[in-house]
């Protein structure tokens, strides 16, 4: 087994994610993220055929190489098949793996790694073992296949109550294709947290990317004015909440709720089965989602830096390191 950097036209990987993966993994996706210095590597047997992948991307900060997950990606795409049927073998396989993973990153002489796994991957000894932080975060997921008023039921009282509250006061969601009014709501929010955004990126995802095939967004108004809107990718299987905002000079804050809440039922009509909310770990917006019923699900971040970046990150993000 061994891994390589693969071109993202590489037949053999065009093959795998058609089979395997989803809609991060689509060259049309990865495409926008040139820019991003983003690697995808190729997982192959001893026969030279690909059976799995992931991706990253590298920056450089002062004299700093940064390995990390790709910006407004959930975690590192990766996917591996396993051809063992006999589960201690395959749990020997899939060590196998991510040792050569681990082998792989270290070729890549970066001074900090941060990168998300997906939920899927549980097995993260070998990372505890080559010395890498293993860090818990989480997200939330709605599972589809409920009816429509199991999902509302599901809701808290006062998401319930931001819903009705929205009708009371006119406010009505619509689907858009209008990616302006949902770039100027997603800004406004961004400015208004003092976060910064990659705003050339913003606008590859929604006027390069997004078309009527992979991506939806509900726009909530008030009086005809733009005042929240909610934004989702998807691929045959599930629907991802990437991108929201919201004008805080509105006179009700129900209108982002409404919007999200259209994109629920829009994935759920769509037959699609699950919706991710890509979770956060921040305390305010974790409590946001988490009205809406989702179930929590874990996903594990491998962290490992130089020791003198260490120990100073130790005092910004010491939950991390």
């Amino acid at each position: 087994m061994k891994i390589e950097t693969i071109d993202i036209n590489h037949t053999a990987y065009l093959n795998l994610v058609k089979q395997y993966g989803g809609i991060f993994h689509q060259p049309e996706w990865l495409k926008l993220f040139d820019d991003e210095q983003m690697r995808i590597a190729g997982i192959f047997d001893n026969d030279h055929k690909i059976i799995g992948t992931f991706y990253f991307s590298l920056s450089k900060k002062l004299f700093f190489k940064h390995l990390k997950t790709t910006p407004f990606n959930p975690n590192c795409g990766l996917i591996f098949y396993n051809r063992t049927s006999n589960k201690s073998n395959a749990l020997s396989f899939e060590k196998k793996i991510h040792h050569h993973i681990i082998n792989y990153l270290n070729q890549q002489k970066a001074h900090l790694i941060t990168l998300a796994l997906p939920c899927e991957i549980t097995d993260t000894q070998p990372y505890f073992w080559n010395n890498f932080k293993v860090v818990p975060f989480y997200t939330y997921m709605i599972d589809l296949k409920q009816d429509e008023n199991q999902l509302l039921t599901s809701c808290s009282a006062q998401r319930r109550n931001d819903l009705k509250k929205a009708n009371k006061e006119g406010i009505v969601a619509l689907q858009t294709y209008d990616y302006n009014e949902v770039l100027n709501l997603v800004l406004k929010t961004f400015k208004r947290k003092s976060t910064a955004v990659n705003q050339t990126l913003l606008h590859k995802i929604l006027f390069s990317f997004a078309n009527e095939h992979n991506s939806f967004a509900y726009v909530a108004y008030q009086n005809g004015i733009p005042i929240a809107a909610s934004f989702c990718i998807h691929d045959s299987q599930k629907a991802y909440y990437l991108l929201g905002g919201y004008d805080d000079k509105a006179g009700s804050s129900s209108g982002g709720a409404l919007s999200l809440w259209n994109c629920i039922s829009h994935a759920k009509q769509a037959g699609l089965q699950k919706f991710d909310f890509e979770g956060s770990m921040i305390k305010e917006v974790e409590k946001y989602m988490r009205g809406f019923g989702p179930e929590l699900y874990p996903y594990y971040m491998i962290n490992r830096a130089i020791l003198p970046l260490e120990l100073a990150l130790k005092f910004i993000v010491r939950n991390r390191f």
